[in-house]
């Protein structure tokens, strides 16, 4: 469209300049019928007022040939004016309707960086929760290992606590079946010891009666 305007223009500049030289060649020949007007009135010969009465008629017939021309030229030239004020409207339209786009293109331009920025932004945030995410796992897997051992060693020292007790109650009662048995023997012992005592006993009063 401005490309349109600036020819507009040019054409209206032509215009212009034709329309001028039209009305100098206009006053031009005016000038020059009335010289040879005033020339017959100021008692040339017949010949010569034949003459000037012929290029009179000439000059009238240019004049009036010229006037058309300057009448076409006149409203070509109001024509290209109202075209280049329409175009200039319309370029004005144009340019304010390109001042909007432009705005609006500045405020998406600054979304589309506030959103890359925002995006860049979630993105990062989303790293920083994967890494979070991974060393939690790592951390819980380790924490799994670590009291999975610590059961087993549990569980290990239970078992061997329960053989160990085990143990325990059977050599306990085999140190109590002993201590019975020695028990036993002990009261054996003193039972024969007192019969021995009482056998002695009855022999000794048996060798004080005789």
């Amino acid at each position: 469209m401005l490309e349109s305007l600036m020819l507009q223009t040019r054409q209206f500049e032509q215009t212009k300049m034709d329309l001028e030289k039209s009305k100098l060649d206009v006053v031009t020949l005016q000038e020059n019928l009335n010289s040879l007007q005033n020339g017959g009135k100021n008692g040339f010969n017949q010949t010569s007022n034949l003459d000037s009465s012929s290029n009179a008629k000439i000059l009238r017939d240019e004049i009036a040939m010229m006037r058309k021309e300057v009448k076409l030229a006149t409203k070509a030239e109001e024509t290209s004016k109202k075209a280049m004020d329409d175009l200039a409207s319309a370029l004005s339209e144009v340019a304010m309707e390109s001042s909007t786009v432009n705005e609006r293109l500045r405020l998406l331009e600054e979304q589309v960086a506030h959103l890359k920025k925002e995006i860049e932004r979630l993105r990062e945030e989303l790293e920083l929760q994967m890494e979070t995410s991974e060393r939690l796992r790592v951390e819980s897997e380790e924490q799994v290992l670590a009291w999975t051992a610590k059961e087993m060693g549990f569980i290990s020292y239970i078992k061997k606590a329960g053989e160990d007790n085990a143990s325990l109650k059977q050599e306990n009662h085999k140190h109590n079946e002993a201590l019975v048995a020695v028990e036993n023997t002990t009261r054996i012992a003193r039972e024969e010891g007192l019969k021995r005592r009482d056998i002695l006993k009855d022999d000794a009063d048996m060798l004080r009666y005789r």
